[in-house]
């Protein structure tokens, strides 16, 4: 780890600022399988190098665990329950101030290039950007490896994003703002080849089985009497071998997914430097949410839950100069901190209210003054009426966490969960210290304070389900609605 006030000096006020920002989401990417997070085998090295010559936050959390929420906190700087969006299918409200709506009226010219249907302009979470390639491109076509047209490959992003910026649409008097979007590690694992299989073989199709799984054990623990499915599974599941062997199926696919969007962002790099667009930007990479794979239930599956296998996600920095590089800042910080801190690296103000902070004074000093919270909250179910009908917000019936450095607090109230971790001693969090008895009760005191005030905050834009056939199709296709 570097320590970041040996770097700065009195250089790093000489050195330039950022005139470009370069954002780059990564579909459903968990933190730890990436080998700057440590990971052992998946192999990422130009999202690697990136962290190398820039910053690296050890412990970055997403708002929400699906798509278009988590997305829009990030382009908002607000929760969930603040900006509207309960979950994928719902209208981005206009009330929102969004980055691209920001940059705009700074003079910047703003494009995106979107991998899924969940972020089609039929939610507006276009709004702000002046050019926006993501309804067509997927909505209306599929291929060998996607045959609902409902996502494109990597490769199809890249050249999309590369195309534009070599055309006279792309034309910039001086600033440039690129979102660009991946998608390819979501479910269905295909990787193209090389990549296909270059993990090991893989005995099942990883389609078909994701959705067995679940199916099958569920029966395996309901039989065996099991009234808290989740609790009784961790019980179980070392006797699972057959459930063992079609996690590692899967993981390896998922995996494979990585490193070839990993090499589409290489190349994507390569294309911004070609271009003379690299040394200018601010570089800024990170994820909406990650994949729970048998940690906690028998399922590979987003949205039910704010474990760190759904909400800890990667958020890598780099910047002008490759200041500040190989910095690791340990403190929590949130996914509603990106939008702050981009503007304030931008030199951009901004006038609406935001939930998180810039994340600029950390990076510099290289620890925190104050202690940080974080929250999450969980998008699914939302088939039960129980859990999705809050006359204040659809989502205060599920899920919500609340976490600093050391500890977390779920709670989910129409079933009475409430489980707390200690992710000091127990980060795969496995014990829930509640059933276990050992936890300090000033703790979970605070935790619960904490969490209660954050919720109590709850006052979001009005939005709705949108309508649109398409959409609805898309969404439909990829689980996230009933048929």
């Amino acid at each position: 780890m570097v320590l970041v006030s040996l770097i700065l000096g009195g250089c790093a006020e000489e050195s330039r600022e950022p005139n470009h920002l370069i954002l780059v989401s990564i579909d459903t990417l968990r933190a730890d399988f990436l080998g700057c997070y440590g990971h052992p085998f998946v192999q990422s090295p130009h999202l690697d190098q990136l962290a190398e010559n820039g910053v690296r936050f050890h412990t970055h959390i997403s708002a929400a665990p699906s798509t278009l929420s988590s997305h829009t906190s990030l382009m908002t700087g607000t929760y969930p329950q603040r900006h509207g969006v309960a979950r994928n299918g719902f209208r981005v409200p206009d009330d929102n101030e969004t980055l691209a709506e920001v940059l705009v009226g700074a003079g910047f010219r703003t494009a995106a290039f979107i991998g899924a249907a969940p972020l089609g302009p039929a939610v507006n979470f276009h709004q702000g950007f002046q050019h926006y390639d993501g309804s067509s491109a997927f909505t209306l076509r599929g291929d060998e490896r996607n045959p609902s047209g409902v996502e494109r490959p990597a490769s199809d992003v890249t050249d999309s994003v590369l195309a534009w910026l070599d055309s006279e649409d792309s034309s910039f008097d001086d600033r440039l703002f690129l979102f660009v979007h991946y998608f390819d590690v979501h479910h269905p694992y295909q990787a193209p080849p090389p990549y296909a299989g270059m993990y090991g073989r893989h005995p099942y199709d990883s389609i078909s089985e994701r959705q067995r799984v679940w199916i099958d054990v569920t029966k395996k623990l309901e039989a065996e009497g099991a009234q808290d499915l989740e609790q009784h599974y961790h019980d179980v599941r070392p006797q699972l071998f057959e459930l063992e062997g079609r996690g590692k199926t899967l993981a390896a696919a998922y995996a494979e997914e990585i490193t070839y969007t990993d090499a589409e962002i290489g190349r994507l790099f390569e294309g911004l430097r070609s271009r003379g667009l690299w040394n200018d930007a601010l570089v800024v990479v990170t994820s909406d949410h990650g994949e729970t794979m048998l940690e906690h239930s028998p399922v590979f599956d987003h949205g039910a839950t704010v474990y760190d296998t759904e909400v800890r996600t990667p958020l890598l920095f780099r910047l002008p100069d490759e200041r500040l590089a190989g910095t690791v800042i340990a403190p929590l910080v949130s996914a509603t901190d990106v939008f702050p801190t981009v503007l304030d690296f931008l030199g951009v103000p901004h006038s609406h209210e935001v939930d998180g902070q810039s994340l600029r004074t950390l990076m510099q000093a290289g620890k925190e003054t104050t202690p940080r919270f974080a929250f999450s909250e969980a998008t699914k179910p939302f088939r039960e009426e129980r859990f999705d009908s809050h006359p204040r917000w659809r989502n205060l019936d599920k899920f919500r966490s609340v976490r600093n450095d050391r500890y977390k607090l779920m709670i989910r109230i129409p079933d009475r969960q409430i489980r707390l971790y200690d992710l000091e001693s127990d980060p795969w969090e496995t014990t829930n210290l509640i059933l276990s008895g050992e936890y300090d009760q000033d703790v979970l005191s605070e935790m619960r304070q904490q969490l209660d005030n954050w919720t109590a905050q709850a006052r979001p834009f009005r939005s709705d389900m949108v309508e649109l056939k398409e959409q609805l199709d898309a969404l439909r296709e990829l689980g996230y609605l009933e048929d």
